[in-house]
């Protein structure tokens, strides 16, 4: 009895150790992005990918379902080391429908824009890369 004890225990763990490991290991590779592996991500792509991650939740921060213009802020101060108002707009670029919140649709679109660094309408593996390899970024 005591040996069945110790290896529903042991498995337990294990299942929660593992469980809990994996919680925060949100890093996706390139081929996550890619759904049709052109090596090419669309926006289509990205989005599908960046709802899936939840990182929409991660952005807002007080669960309403919009974000609004602090909790942009801080997801911009959080994901983007060195984010260029210039090049990349500020929250009102981002609201594209001027209601003064993003939804996601906004939001995936902002952070699209900011990974298209050619601004060619998809992201290459080297713009992959060039965000990815940044410790604050997706």
């Amino acid at each position: 009895m005591k040996t069945l004890s110790a290896t529903i225990f042991t498995m337990i763990f294990a299942f929660v150790f593992t469980a809990c490991n994996n919680q925060h290991d949100d890093r996706y590779a390139f081929d996550d992005w890619d759904d049709d592996a052109d090596e090419l991500v669309d926006q289509d792509e990205f989005g599908n990918t960046f709802s899936d991650a939840g990182y929409y939740d991660d952005w807002d921060l007080d669960n309403d379902e919009f974000i609004n213009e602090d909790e942009w802020q801080s997801g911009v101060t959080n994901n983007f080391d060195g984010y260029d108002y210039d090049s990349y707009g500020d929250f009102n670029d981002w609201d594209t429908n001027n209601d003064e919140l993003l939804d996601e649709d906004e939001l995936v679109i902002g952070n699209f824009t900011v990974w298209d660094t050619d601004r060619d309408g998809n992201i290459e593996i080297a713009e992959y890369e060039e965000w990815s390899a940044k410790d604050d970024q997706y």
